[in-house]
């Protein structure tokens, strides 16, 4: 078995898990931003268009998202 080449994972695990955890961090903050947006850009488009529920409104954002290929949690701040 040969030893590990200085700079590999095996090397220093903590720092792995701390880069991995510090990504996890910075995804959870990103999607804590635009949930009020899209929260807000639901019922904006339930009123505007009488949609019965929040569910048919995300599935008009979804759709919007998908044909537009813009992802979802940049879409309401677009519009």
């Amino acid at each position: 078995m040969t030893a590990a080449a200085p700079g590999t994972a095996d090397e220093n695990p903590e720092r792995d898990e701390v880069l991995r955890l510090r990504a996890e961090v910075r995804a959870l903050r990103a999607r804590g931003r635009a949930r009020p947006l899209i929260s807000q850009a639901q019922g904006m488009l339930q009123e505007r268009y009488a949609l019965p529920d929040a569910d048919g409104a995300f599935t008009l954002m979804r759709r919007a998202s998908q044909r537009y290929n813009v992802k979802l949690r940049t879409s309401p701040g677009s519009w």
